[in-house]
């Protein structure tokens, strides 16, 4: 990111459901660059939760 800086907006908990993986609960976590007013959105799932089985699930099969 060269020389700027992240800052944090408030992370704040979503819930959403979707057909192939069922329920999911995770924080989103907005980081922002304010040189650049570029944002970038981070889902982070509790650890040991069912959401975070998905997401690695998920993970594995972008990388095949």
């Amino acid at each position: 990111m060269g020389g700027a800086r992240c800052r944090g907006a408030p992370p704040h908990r979503q819930a959403g459901a979707a057909p192939e993986l069922g329920s999911l609960e995770f924080e989103c976590r907005v980081l922002l660059v304010p040189e650049t007013e570029q944002r970038m959105i981070v889902y982070v799932p509790e650890p040991g939760s069912p959401t975070q089985a998905v997401f690695r699930q998920l993970a594995e099969r972008v990388a095949t």
